[in-house]
């Protein structure tokens, strides 16, 4: 009976199983019918993106195919075939797959109802009478789970004695195919999205091939137009040519030469005009602008759209030339009494307490004839409508402008001329030679560099001795006694003339600022009122009677004798300078040689000196029995004036 039973067992579990597995055929079939759907749907899809009015695979129609080809040049039909072919081929591996996926699920089910529990053979046969008789008394509930798309998995499960560890496994398997489900449906809706996504990427290129073909169409339609016309962008000789035919070019040119008049503009804002019409403008064509058309490549049209062509004919117009020389001579910039000639910048005049400056130049409005005619000819010739001769640099320009160097310098060394000042100091007077008098002793070498008057320095110290010296001009003396006498001798101030000239010439050569006095060959005592001063010897000829003063205070007074005036060696009046004064000198003269203790020279040999060997002085003595010439005075006043007397200082001899 326990084989018996264990053999019933096995039935039912192999019948069991028998049912579970006929439960799954219908399921697979449907999964097949939906892989049948998809492959429908993709071959139209192919057909779409054919053509829209492309007709399906299996008609076999040529006007789907050529309408394929025309809307993508790159498709061929045998491409197409073998790439449905692929798909196809792919789509049934994916249904084979799903297929094993759900015999796997199916099997864990049948796994997850059969006991675990029984580890014996017993046990197992009893378990599977129990299931046996269970089956026949109890109905059976079918879940059915879905594990593909169009595709499910009937699985029979019993309705009550399930443990709850058997309830969680199945629960788990429920998720678990439900999330198979969930994949293949994100699986298949990736392969549509991609296949759309080829779809747009097709048809954006075919559109984009229809655009380039129509625009290369419409290029070239275009190009056609430039075999007789100019390129855009193109000018000859000023004239904007851009899609002009060379007929109508010359049209533009010759309505503009009968209208053509030009502005010169001059210096000094100054404007003339001359019309085409007095120099006789006519075109002139030489076929140059039908080469232009010639030379083009139409196809390269398009190159021109931002890039300027741009050609110069030299010889587009013509005048007649002896014209233009006529009109040109008779515009105002060429008259001689409105043009004014460029002037050097050169050195000022002298201005008294400035001295020299730098003169700028002046531009002046002459022009270069042959250079203004020839740019104002060349601005005929391109049928300007203005030309500037300022601009075209066309004036007559200063030789020497105020920022050259060399005459800077020159300049500079005339103000250092007249900038010397010589201060002449005359006692409490004043004389000043400055650049007011020195400017008029400079003459230009021919070179522009100053050259310093010799003669005219010389006439200054002349003049200058002349008013400032007073040798031998004639002086007043109030005399001892009250009486006032002129006298007029060597005595005084002089001027060294040629000393003083030349020194005079280095000061000024060095721009020297200075007071100084001028050299003299013989001073006096003073300037300023009487030139010899306080101190001098006071001899009265006629009186016999001579007074020392020195600083204004007498210091001795005596009577003398003066030269014998009966032989003519009277003792001359005059004013005379102290030559020297010596101690112990000999007189020597005509038959006689004198020792004297005092000698004090004035007029030549004539002199101050002691007389020893005489007893009296005074009255009438010198008229028969004087002198050779000199003042004989007593030994005690020889020695008082020799000890207070120097040198220079003035002997005034009156009568």
């Amino acid at each position: 009976m326990t084989d018996q039973n264990a053999g019933t067992a096995e039935e039912i579990s192999i019948r069991g199983r028998s049912r579970r597995r006929g439960s799954v055929k219908p399921e697979q079939g449907h999964t097949e019918k939906h892989t049948e759907k998809i492959e429908r749907e993709e071959r139209t899809r192919r057909q779409t993106k054919r053509g829209k009015h492309a007709e399906p695979e299996s008609s076999g129609s040529e006007s789907a195919k050529m309408t394929a080809q025309i809307l993508n040049p790159e498709w061929s039909e045998e491409e197409d075939i073998s790439e449905a072919a692929g798909e196809r081929r792919q789509m049934r591996a994916r249904s084979r797959r799903r297929g094993s996926q759900n015999e796997e699920t199916r099997n864990r089910l049948e796994n997850s109802n059969s006991g675990t529990d029984n580890s014996s053979a017993d046990g197992q046969a009893r378990q599977s009478v129990r299931r046996s008789r269970t089956r026949q008394s109890e109905p059976t509930q079918v879940n059915t789970f879905e594990a593909s798309a169009g595709g499910a998995v009937a699985v029979e499960m019993p309705r009550r004695g399930m443990s709850r560890s058997r309830s969680a496994r199945e629960e788990a398997l429920r998720r678990e195919a439900e999330a198979m489900r969930q994949e293949t449906a994100v699986a298949d809706e990736e392969k549509t999205s991609s296949i759309s996504g080829k779809a747009i990427l097709k048809g954006l290129g075919i559109v984009a091939g229809i655009a380039l073909v129509v625009a290369g169409g419409v290029y070239v339609g275009l190009a056609q137009k430039y075999k007789t016309v100019y390129f855009p962008n193109t000018r000859i000789n000023g004239i904007d040519a851009s899609g002009l035919t060379p007929d109508q070019v010359k049209e533009q040119i010759e309505a503009g030469i009968n209208q053509y008049t030009i502005t010169i503009r001059e210096r000094g804002d100054q404007t003339e005009q001359l019309s085409g019409p007095q120099i006789d403008l006519h075109p002139v064509y030489d076929g140059t602008l039908e080469k232009l058309i010639e030379d083009q490549n139409p196809y390269v049209w398009g190159k021109y759209l931002r890039t300027d062509r741009i050609f110069t004919m030299d010889t587009i117009v013509a005048f007649d030339e002896t014209k233009m020389d006529e009109v040109f001579h008779s515009l105002s910039c060429m008259d001689p009494e409105q043009v004014t000639a460029p002037i050097d910048a050169h050195r000022s005049d002298y201005i008294s307490g400035t001295g020299y400056q730098v003169v700028e130049e002046v531009q002046g409005n002459t022009l270069d004839e042959q250079s203004a005619l020839s740019v104002i000819s060349e601005a005929i010739i391109g049928l300007n409508d203005e030309v500037s001769l300022e601009d075209a640099d066309v004036y007559l320009k200063p030789a020497i402008t105020s920022d050259n160097e060399d005459l800077q310098n020159k300049v500079a060394m005339w103000n250092k001329y007249v900038g010397a000042k010589i201060t002449y100091k005359f006692g409490s007077a004043r004389q000043t030679l400055d650049g007011d008098t020195i400017n008029t002793w400079l003459s230009d070498d021919g070179e522009g560099n100053p050259v310093l008057s010799s003669s005219k320095i010389v006439e200054y110290v002349a003049q200058m001795a002349k008013e400032r010296n007073t040798a031998y001009q004639p002086k007043t003396l109030k005399t001892t006694t009250g009486k006032t006498v002129t006298i007029k001798g060597p005595y005084g101030w002089k001027i060294n003339q040629d000393a003083e000239a030349s020194t005079l010439r280095g000061l000024i050569e060095a721009g020297e600022k200075q007071e100084r006095e001028p050299q003299y060959s013989q001073k006096a005592a003073s300037h300023d009122g009487n030139d010899y001063g306080s101190t001098y010897v006071e001899i009265n000829l006629t009186a016999q009677h001579l007074y020392f003063y020195k600083g204004g205070s007498l210091v001795v007074q005596s009577d003398f004798v003066s030269g014998n005036e009966s032989k003519g060696w009277s003792t001359p009046a005059g004013a005379y300078p102290l030559t020297y004064k010596q101690r112990n000198a000999t007189l020597k003269g005509e038959n006689y040689s004198t020792p004297v203790s005092y000698w004090m020279p004035f007029n030549g040999g004539i002199g101050l000196h002691d007389a020893y060997w005489r007893s009296s002085f005074g009255g009438t003595i010198y008229k028969t029995n004087g002198s050779h010439g000199c003042i004989n005075l007593p030994p005690a006043v020889a020695k008082t004036i020799y000890e207070n007397i120097s040198a220079g200082t003035a002997v005034l001899c009156y009568h």
